[in-house]
């Protein structure tokens, strides 16, 4: 890690034997190897992902999402979760309130996030750590207040799952959440509230298979099973649906 603050999220073990290690930092000196483009390393916060060696004597690479660049107006961004797939590469999901989160040729992109507008970012790295596709699949509300990335699953035809929360009192101020046709819900339960969300994204990332709410509340993880059914755990305020 750097100098200041850094907050690991979530580890996997590939079958090489290698620790990809995903989470946050305020480091600006964080230690990077055969990074991906990003801007300039900022104290407000960046996702992180990195792959030790097995003896973890090693850096395989290491690069971060986010930083901050000549408008001032870049904010924090966290990396919530990750997963592997078959042929070892990394998927990681988080909340992204920087313009340097990348977003790859043909990728999904429903805004530029800054310092007051969050958005939810999937990013798919090859195992040698180069990057295949970044995307911005959703904009939220304020991430400091509500809102999450805790879960992301990836199945056998290469489609990404991604859940957290969202809503809160911006939710409103922010471009509606993107709900597919015939999705189980479409709106809050009440204004102010956060609800859980699901959304499942192409292999190329260029578009939403699905994306719906869930209830409401938080929440706190999320699993796919072999025939693609999504399995959330959370905690809610007064619905379960």
């Amino acid at each position: 890690g750097g100098s200041t603050n850094d907050a690991p999220t979530q580890v996997a073990i590939d079958g090489n034997g290698n620790a990809i290690v995903t989470g946050t930092t305020q480091s600006t000196d964080f230690p990077l190897k055969n990074p991906i483009p990003s801007g300039t390393p900022s104290g407000d916060g960046m996702a992180f992902v990195t792959s030790l060696a097995p003896d973890g004597a090693s850096l395989n690479f290491s690069s971060v999402f986010g930083g901050y660049g000549p408008s001032g107006r870049d904010g924090t961004t966290t990396s919530g979760a990750e997963a592997l797939d078959a042929a070892g590469n990394i998927y990681v999901a988080g909340t992204a309130g920087s313009s340097y989160v990348p977003v790859t040729q043909g990728a999904l992109k429903a805004g530029t996030p800054d310092d007051l507008n969050t958005a939810i970012f999937v990013a798919k790295l090859q195992p040698s750590g180069n990057l295949l596709y970044s995307a911005i699949i959703a904009w939220t509300a304020d991430g400091y207040d509500c809102c999450s990335v805790t879960g992301v699953a990836v199945d056998a035809q290469g489609n990404a799952y991604v859940g957290g929360t969202t809503g809160g009192a911006n939710f409103t101020y922010v471009p509606r959440w993107p709900i597919s046709s015939g999705a189980y819900q479409s709106t809050l339960l009440s204004p102010g509230d956060t609800a859980l969300f699901v959304a499942k994204v192409s292999p190329d990332a260029s578009k939403l298979i699905y994306s719906t709410l869930v209830g409401d509340g938080r929440m706190s993880g999320m699993a796919l099973t072999s025939d693609g059914q999504v399995l959330l755990a959370g905690w809610p305020y007064y619905s379960v649906p």
